[in-house]
């Protein structure tokens, strides 16, 4: 009997389009946003950022979420997603960022807005191969 409770639940939640994420704790959704290359961090991140702007989060929830966009900032093994720039901002407008907080998130985005790249093994004679990355922007020989 509980199976097919369980089914029927799951049947009648498809069926109605029911998005589980906006549903759970924001702690979690949290913990969801910081896991790198997650697909789940994404939806995380944006039902975070709807949070944010409807003013559901304590100032401790944003105050986690704001050290946590600088550690996603300067983290060279995940790809910076925008909406932890939305929500960095949108505390910054709020007052929920110190002077320093906001001071290293712009010397940490040029970090992430420039990077450069060579080939390790060059055989000599060979064009020295490099791609430079500004942002959205590649430049290669």
């Amino acid at each position: 009997m509980p199976s097919i409770a369980a089914i029927g639940m799951i049947g009648w939640a498809q069926y109605k389009h029911i998005n589980w994420d906006e549903h759970k704790p924001t702690r979690w959704l949290i913990q969801d946003a910081s896991r790198a290359g997650n697909r789940d961090a994404y939806f995380a991140l944006t039902i975070l950022n709807r949070r944010l702007t409807s003013g559901e989060l304590s100032r401790a929830q944003v105050a986690e979420l704001v050290e946590r966009a600088l550690k996603a900032q300067i983290d060279e093994g995940r790809q910076w997603n925008p909406v932890w720039g939305n929500i960095f901002e949108r505390a910054r407008a709020a007052g929920d960022v110190t002077d320093e907080q906001w001071q290293r998130y712009g010397e940490q985005s040029l970090t992430n807005l420039l990077s450069l790249s060579v080939r390790t093994k060059v055989r000599r004679g060979d064009a020295m191969p490099y791609r430079l990355m500004a942002g959205l922007l590649v430049l290669e020989p």
